[in-house]
């Protein structure tokens, strides 16, 4: 079955209301073309995708993007801007936020240096717990700093009507956030595509819905309480 992409996703939410994304940055060059994995930068066709995705986004009148600091989620969130500009939307571009990074990752060389020998498993063993010590942010921590993040800016309004705000991050980032948010594990649905992504809106004033595809959960604020993971 066709996954329904984020903009689609964003259109159903209740007519006039605020939305915020996180979504991963398009389709890069692989790891390998570079010694540094963050200095990967998008494809041609990464790019091209990521105007196409600014041109579907409707119903809001302003758009707020935040990035990563790494250069392909900067280049995505332009593209998307680029693709928006035409939409009569205002369009702000706000520059990186370190949250949307690798922030998650206390050791970034042990951490890919086991990604590469173990592949898709390392987000399993994230989630459970039984990675080395000092290695990875604990999973539930990295979710309430994301989820607070996104909190924040949606209860600020905006004079000029609907706004949306995109945040631009990376795969594991968001692959916690799908499983501890609304139960979506990648070993039952796949690894997270470029441009893949969650969204959120306000149900009431102590309520928060998050819609990963046709999946959708409301659950009650703060954070600790919306969290799926047992103790958190």
């Amino acid at each position: 079955m066709d996954r329904r992409c984020i903009s689609q996703v964003l259109a159903s939410r209740p007519d006039s209301q605020h939305a915020a994304a996180i979504i991963r940055h398009a389709q890069r060059h692989p790891l390998g073309s570079t010694t540094d994995p963050t200095k990967a930068l998008l494809t041609d066709a990464g790019k091209a995708a990521a105007v196409a995705l600014g041109g579907r986004i409707t119903g809001f009148t302003h758009l707020r993007l935040f990035h990563s600091p790494v250069m392909r989620c900067q280049q995505t969130a332009e593209c998307i801007a680029e693709g928006a500009a035409g939409s009569g939307m205002h369009i702000e571009l706000c520059g990186a936020r370190p949250r949307l990074g690798f922030v998650c990752t206390k050791d970034e060389a042990a951490a890919l240096t086991l990604y590469t020998q173990i592949g898709d498993d390392f987000v399993s063993r994230w989630l459970e717990g039984v990675l080395p010590a000092g290695m990875m942010e604990d999973p539930a921590e990295t979710v309430g700093h994301n989820l607070r993040e996104i909190c924040a800016t949606l209860e600020h309004g905006t004079a000029r009507g609907p706004r949306l705000d995109l945040h631009v991050s990376h795969d594991w980032n968001i692959m916690v956030m799908r499983e501890l948010l609304v139960g979506v594990r990648h070993e039952e649905r796949g690894w997270l595509g470029f441009l893949d992504g969650l969204a959120f809106h306000r149900s009431s004033p102590r309520e928060l819905t998050v819609t990963y595809d046709t999946v959708q959960r409301t659950g009650p604020l703060p954070w600790e309480k919306f969290c799926l993971r047992q103790g958190a």
